[in-house]
């Protein structure tokens, strides 16, 4: 039994509009971004001083974190954290190739 399937079931048949249920996710999403923000910045990081300002990387970065969290799998035995990290770097390792071949 999968106990984030059962809290989205539960979601799901209460009776929440779908704006409500919208709302919920979205303050989740929100919650989850924010609490990685430190995540982030020590992920970009490593990026500063490569000709592209520490708040565009934070940008780019923040794309990453979003896709992470979008993505992200617990089931796959890795935590959020180490896979949110690996999508930050991703995305803006994928940012400087776009640069580079332009």
């Amino acid at each position: 039994m999968n106990p984030r399937r059962d809290r989205i079931s539960k979601l799901l048949t209460s009776n929440f509009s779908l704006h409500e249920l919208f709302k919920i996710l979205l303050n989740k999403k929100n919650l989850l971004t924010d609490a990685n923000l430190e995540l982030l910045e020590k992920s970009v990081q490593k990026f500063e001083g490569k000709g592209v300002s520490k708040s565009d990387l934070m940008d780019i970065g923040t794309i990453g974190l979003l896709k992470a969290i979008q993505r992200f799998d617990e089931n796959q035995g890795q935590s959020l954290e180490s896979y949110a990290e690996e999508c930050i770097g991703r995305e803006v390792q994928e940012f400087f190739q776009q640069e580079l071949a332009e």
